[in-house]
Parts: C-alpha cells; sequence; structure tokens
C-alpha cells in the first residue's frame, strides 16, 4: 500500500503503475469522504480504487475518524488506518470506533492495548517482525 500527502505524486505513481500496486487516498480524495454524505459516491467521485484512508484522528479543528467516516469509507470497501496514536485511551476508541489499522510511535502501547482486547498474536514469521519480536494484529471485527 502507497501512500502520499502529495495528490500529483500519487496520480503519477498511479499512472506509472497503471493500478497494479494498491494506494491510499490523497488529501483531496480524504476529504471527498468527509464530505459525501455516502462512501461508495465518494469513491466514484474519487475515479480510482482506493484502498485506504490513512488519516490522522483530525485536521486542525475537523474530526475526521469519526464512527460516520469509518462506516462510509467500510461501505465502499476501504479500509481506515489512523496515525500517529500515542495514547493508549485513544488506541482503545478508536479499535471500538471500527480502525482497520492505527499507526503509532508507541507501539509498546500498542501492543498492550492489542493484548488487552485478544487482538494480538505472536508469529514466527520474519515479514511480521518489530523491535516487539514478530506479531500480528487483526483489527477487523
Amino acid at each position: 500500500l502507497v501512500g502520499s500527502f502529495s495528490s500529483a505524486r500519487l496520480r503519477e505513481f498511479r499512472t506509472l503503475c497503471r493500478g497494479t500496486v494498491p494506494t491510499s487516498a490523497g488529501p483531496a480524495e480524504v476529504a471527498l469522504f468527509r464530505l459525501c454524505p455516502s462512501g461508495r459516491v465518494a469513491a466514484r467521485l474519487v475515479g480510482h480504487p482506493v484502498e485506504a484512508l490513512q488519516i490522522p484522528v483530525r485536521s486542525k479543528r475537523i474530526p475526521l475518524a469519526t464512527r460516520a467516516m469509518i462506516r462510509r469509507a467500510h461501505r465502499a470497501g476501504v479500509q481506515v488506518h489512523v496515525w500517529t496514536v500515542d495514547d493508549a485511551e485513544l488506541m482503545g476508541e478508536l479499535i471500538d470506533r471500527g480502525v482497520d489499522g492505527l499507526i503509532s510511535d508507541r507501539t509498546d502501547l500498542l501492543k498492550d492495548v492489542l493484548t488487552q482486547r485478544g487482538l494480538w498474536r505472536e508469529t514466527d514469521d520474519d515479514t511480521a517482525s518489530n523491535q516487539n519480536g514478530g506479531a500480528i494484529a487483526d483489527l477487523a471485527p
């Protein structure tokens, strides 16, 4: 999954890859998902496949990672990944809202939250390894 804060760079990447590599939504595409009453309408307006919205909890004073926006994205088949979440309580709230992924600088806290919720399982797979050892977290309901 490739993402960028630059819509122009995402467009160029998508053109070069001819849709063979999944991408996340750029800022303008996130705005469509935030403003449209339907995720399916937003997805049609975007005009190309978007695998995920990779968003902050809020942008300035505008909340982005709301239950409603997460539902809209899911109805359109789009995952929601929230960054950068370094607070255990907020991690739990976002999991309860239905996010598909959390990006954090505090992987130790994230592991604790996921373990408490039964969402963390150890693995020997080197591709899933990180500083805490190999692990997979399944946030899907």
